[in-house]
Order: structure tokens, then sequence, then C-alpha cells
């Protein structure tokens, strides 16, 4: 061969006849071979041979057994021996930063620390063991650090970050004690503050609250150049009012969360002239049913935004959604009890353009309501969305009729205009239809992305009406819907625009939630698919021999 020659040895060699009669030629094998009715008579030598491979099958049988015991002996010695010397580790030797380090991920920051001041039952009538469970169970963490050893104790006194997150819920005297000790304890560490219902704080009747409410008045003159989370829930107006007095000391907030229960639904704040709201370090903040106005907040550089509009008036409401013009930075809305008695005209042409906007979550009472607003909205970055109905009751909301149908195109144009959607949650209510037809709501939205709407969605949950769930799965609207469910799998295989999750979940059903996870690479075949009762689900059309892309793992569960 010369050295331009690039083909394989074969390819050189002599072709001869009798290749195809090697290959023909069917050789006994071993057990024909040795086969009792053919093979001469067994030698004594050969017998005695058997009979030693027998007793070494049996030695080594009997070593794996012993082997395999002895193993699990060894595991068992070396975790109790691990126990052992944990009990008597050198905790005193550990260096400061490393046990602080333990301490900071035990004390887990982000969440503020419960002050209970709950009563305790008289020693002549409790428990034995009352007090000592009490004391495990509701003293904050840093006080049992505290209370270990006088290192410990030393340590945890002398990291104020330890006693930064602080909560207050109706304390008695003693609790503005405990309060205080908090305060001094955590020196000069940014502050996490929790203040919930603080009725036994709220003295007098007057309009000053300073007056109104001297404990919170002074509290906030001290900490407010210190907060960096701030959440107030409270049926006064005099925790409002007290922020509205100490917002411009607060440099530092990058957390708000204001809360106003329904006792106060409907009342007013005193006339008074309202001040511009500025928090220069604000990233992320709650309203509830507040009566502090959106658009007393400058909110150019906030990043994430709650909104609850059950319990606000109508006209704060509006104003609220007026106000999100300014939010340019935005990633994250949230948008709760989305609902109008009756449409005012300023909703029916209201648009809103929100650059930045990644995740978006609506929940409203009604179908009517959100889809003509959201196919308006211009939201180029949004990549989750997420439509849910709030099963909570409607206070200030008495729609004389629920049922007024919206336009398919409001729909079909809301998918159009978002069709960068990777993540997809939808929430439906029982009873609810589709556009001009009787054709249940969920399965309209199902068979609008089987024809193609959204076409880079990956991630996909779908939570139908409790009442589905409790009909059964034998009932028709479960087949129908799971038929449904199936053909858009399928189609989207087809067209090439395959999910990658699909989470059916009933909201009232617990623990019979069924999901399909599946790969989008098409180039792979399928490994495994373990689906109950494909005839039933309609889901055969998955596996048939004309569509084998790529299924890495299908699992249903009921």
């Amino acid at each position: 061969m010369g050295p331009d020659d690039t083909s394989d040895e074969e390819d050189w060699m002599p072709y001869s006849h009798m290749d195809q009669q090697l290959i023909s030629i069917k050789l006994p094998g071993s057990q024909e071979v040795f086969s009792e009715d053919t093979a001469f008579p067994p030698t004594k030598q050969e017998l005695r041979a058997a009979e030693r491979l027998d007793d070494l099958n049996i030695r080594v049988e009997s070593l794996e057994l012993e082997l395999k015991e002895a193993r699990r002996s060894r595991r068992k010695q070396n975790n109790l021996l691990f126990s052992m010397r944990a009990k008597r580790a050198p905790i005193a030797r550990l260096p400061d930063d490393v046990l602080l380090h333990i301490f900071t991920v035990c004390l887990a920051p982000e969440q503020p620390l419960a002050l209970n001041f709950r009563r305790a039952p008289h020693p002549c009538t409790a428990h034995p063991t009352w007090y000592h469970r009490s004391i495990l169970v509701n003293l904050p963490l840093p006080v049992i650090l505290s209370h270990i050893c006088k290192r410990w104790r030393k340590l945890v006194l002398g990291t104020g970050a330890f006693w930064a997150n602080m909560k207050m819920d109706r304390a008695p005297p003693v609790g503005h004690i405990q309060f205080e000790t908090y305060l001094s304890r955590s020196g000069n560490a940014l502050l996490n503050v929790v203040i919930r219902r603080p009725d036994v704080l709220l003295w007098g009747d007057v309009h000053n609250p300073a007056d109104r409410c001297p404990r919170l008045f002074r509290l906030f003159r001290r900490v407010a150049h210190r907060l960096v989370s701030l959440s107030i829930d409270s049926c006064e107006h005099t925790c409002n009012e007290v922020f509205l007095e100490f917002h411009d000391r607060m440099p530092r907030l990058r957390c708000l969360s204001l809360q106003t229960s329904r006792c106060n639904k409907g009342s007013v704040l005193p006339p008074s002239e309202p001040k511009k709201v500025f928090l220069p370090s604000l990233q992320s903040a709650a309203l509830n049913g507040t009566l502090l106005g959106l658009d007393l907040f400058r909110l150019a550089h906030i990043k994430e935004l709650r909104i609850d509009l059950e319990d606000m008036p109508f006209t704060s409401a509006l104003s609220a959604l007026h106000s999100l013009w300014q939010c340019v930075d935005l990633q994250k809305l949230y948008l709760h009890h989305f609902y109008f008695k009756n449409p005012p005209p300023e909703l029916s042409t209201f648009e809103l353009h929100l650059p930045q906007l990644r995740l978006l979550e609506i929940g409203h009472d009604h179908a009517a309501v959100p889809l003509p607003w959201l196919a308006r909205m211009e939201l180029p970055s949004l990549t989750r969305l997420s439509l849910g109905y709030m099963r909570r009751r409607r206070t200030w909301l008495d729609a004389p009729d629920l049922s007024a149908p919206f336009r398919p195109e409001d729909r079909e144009r809301c998918f159009q205009l978002h069709a960068g959607i990777t993540s997809l949650n939808v929430t439906f209510e029982g009873g609810a239809c589709g556009p001009g037809t009787d054709t249940p709501d969920v399965l309209y939205t199902v068979q609008l992305l089987r024809d193609g709407a959204l076409p880079r969605l990956q991630d996909l949950t779908i939570q139908p009406d409790g009442e589905m769930a409790r009909r059964g799965r034998c009932h028709s609207s479960s087949r129908r819907f799971r038929r449904s469910v199936a053909d858009m799998i399928h189609t989207r295989f087809v067209q090439g625009i395959p999910l990658r999750t699909l989470r059916v979940d009933p909201p009232l059903v617990s623990g019979e939630a069924w999901c399909i996870n599946y790969a989008s690479d098409h180039a792979r075949k399928l490994r495994e698919a373990s689906v109950s009762e494909v005839d039933d689900m309609g889901l055969d059309g998955l596996f048939g021999e004309q569509d084998d892309r790529a299924i890495h793992s299908c699992n249903l569960k009921e």
C-alpha cells in the first residue's frame, strides 16, 4: 500500500468464498459439548475437582456474607464513634470567627426574631416540665445561646447583628423592656423591625402623632437611621402617620411593608398636606390596604413591588395603577385582588410600559378584568407570568354580574405581545368559560397553547378548579381536560416548540398532583416513560411511532 492510501486493511485482502461458509457454520455451545448424554463418563479426578469447586463456591459465598456483615458493623461503629466524639468535641477551642460563623448560620438573620411574651401559668397549677419546654420553644435563639457558657454569652452579646431582627406583637409593658434590651444589645447594627397591631402602644385620641403614640414615636426617632427593613401591620393610622414623620430619616431602608387591616376600610387620615416619600435605597415594597397612596412614593429605582387592592379605596387603587409609570427599573410586580365592580373609563384606556419587568403575578377575582389591561401592557423583558383567582371574600367589590364575557382577541393579543414568556402559572375558577363558548376557561387556554401561543414557553403550571378535582379522575370533565392537555403536549412536540416541564396541580387534593417532566433536546431517544392508564388519559399520542422525539423522562402520578 502506498502512503496516500486511506483504506482499511480489509479492503486490500483477497476475497474468499470460504467466508460465507465459515459464517454459516453453527458451532456447538459449551452446554452441548459437556452434556451428560454425549460426553464420556467422568473420571475420579474430575469428580474430585467438581467437589472442590463446590466447596470453594460455598466458602466464597460464606466469606461474602461475612464481608457484608463486617462492612455493616464497621459503618455502625463509625457512626457510634462519631457521635461519641462529637459529644466531647473541643467546642471551647474553636476560634471566635468559626464560632460566630456557626451562630450566624443557625440564627438565619433574614428571619425576624419573634419576641414571645406569653404569660406563664402559676407554678402550682402548671405541669412540672412546662417551664423547661417553654424556655426552649419560646425564647429566641440569641437568648438561648447567651446562656450556654460565659464565652458564648460574651460572643453573642458582643455581636449586634444577632439582636438586629426584632418583632413586636401586642407586647405588654414587660415587652417594652425586652425590646429596649434588644436595641441596646444591637449596637450600631442595621435593624429589621416588624410591628404588628401595636394596640397597646396607642395612647390618647389626639391628632398629633407624638402625643398619640409616644413610645412608637420615640422608637422611630432612635432607630430610623438604622432601619434596612420595616414591616408595619396595624388597625390604626398612627403607624402610617409616624412613618410619614420619619421617612426622610431612613436613608438605608431597602424593604418596606405597610399594611392596614380591614377594620379601617373606608376611613381616611386626618386632613393634612401629604408629604412626598423618598427612600433612596428602597428595593422592595409591599402595600396592602394602606391609606398612604402609592403616588406619594418615588419608586423610580425600586426592583420589587407588591400591591393588594382588596382593602384599598377605589381612588387609591386607581392611583396605585397610574403610579406604576414611574417604576422604570421594576423587575417583579405582584397585583392581588385586581378587580373593579365597574371598570372605569380610565382603566379601559390605561396603558403601561415597564421595560425591565421580568415577573408579573396578577391575582384577580374574575378573568374578564385583567386580560384587556394586560394586553395593553408593553413588557418586552417579561419571562414569567402568573394569572390566578383570589378566592377570598370580596370587600368593596359587589359586582352585580360576574359572567360578562371577555373578548377572545384580548387573550390572544396578550399572548402575542408577551411571546417571550418562558414560565406560565395559571389558576382557574370553576364555572369560568371561554369567550362566546361553553368551553371551560382552562380548556380554552390549553387550546391556545396547542395552537402555538407562547412559542418560548418552557415551564407551565396549571391549577384547575377544586370542583374538577373533587369530581374524580373518571368524571367526563376530568377526562376532557386531560385529553386536551395531552393533545397540547403532542402538538407542541410536532411543532418543534416542546415544553420542558408541565405541572397540573388540583389545589384541593393534596398529594394527587401529577407532573410531566421531559427534555426539549430533539436528538435524544425515548429513555423512560412510566405513565399510568395511558389510554384513559389520552396520552398515547406522545409515544407513538410517528413521533419519537426526545422525551428524557415522563412521569405521571395520580
